[in-house]
């Protein structure tokens, strides 16, 4: 499939209409595929699950927990994800959109073709997390902590980077056109990302505090 922009995520293939999972429960061995979800979840824990082809609407999904999950060709609107303990996730051409994931863990999870749009993922632990065409619109990431995350080329349009932590970070050609990226913790490890020139000026005096660069116009 030909791409005029390497950043842009494949979007999800789903069908046309998609049947109903009346009753759906989280459990080991989970298959759902080409299936509408809703419903409540809340703190309910499970194995092996594996999405596909399938959109996950309005569901309460806070604090569960989910080993070697996989989701390909989904689309999840609305649904709140907060605390949720989704730990080496494999993630593939997946929409999230309008979604709650304040504090989640998505460590070491691996994400190819997916898009946050609108999201909230304040405060999540996103740590070595490993990813091709990502892109983050709209998104709050105040705090989250993007310590060694691997996300070349990857797009933060118009999110809020507020004390996110990008130590050790790997976002080599990344453009963060519109974001609020002067507080952020380690500036010193964006090298390689595109800005647009509204941010020079805060992101140099960013990289010039973790220089120990102090700017004084008094001499004495």
């Amino acid at each position: 499939m030909a791409r005029t922009d390497s950043g842009q995520p494949v979007p999800p293939r789903l069908a046309d209409s998609l049947s109903t999972a009346d009753e759906a429960v989280l459990e080991d061995d989970l298959m759902w595929s080409e299936v509408e979800v809703k419903g409540d979840f809340v703190g309910q824990s499970a194995d092996d699950v594996e999405i596909v082809a399938s959109r996950l609407t309005g569901a309460h999904l806070t604090g569960v927990t989910i080993g070697r999950l996989r989701m390909v060709d989904t689309i999840v609107d609305s649904c709140d994800l907060s605390g949720a303990v989704l730990r080496q996730a494999s993630l593939t051409r997946v929409a999230l959109r309008d979604c709650r994931m304040s504090g989640s863990d998505l460590s070491l999870a691996k994400l190819r073709d997916v898009a946050f749009v609108g999201c909230k993922l304040d405060d999540a632990n996103l740590r070595m997390v490993s990813g091709e065409r990502v892109r983050f619109d709209g998104t709050v990431l105040r705090s989250a902590d993007l310590y060694e995350a691997r996300l070349v080329s990857a797009r933060f349009f118009d999110c809020d980077l507020t004390a996110t932590q990008l130590t050790k970070a790997d976002l080599g050609a990344a453009r963060l056109h519109g974001s609020t990226i002067d507080a952020v913790v380690g500036a010193e490890h964006l090298r390689g990302v595109v800005i647009d020139s509204a941010q020079v000026l805060p992101l140099a005096l960013r990289l010039f505090a973790s220089f120990g660069i102090a700017v004084d116009d008094d001499r004495e």
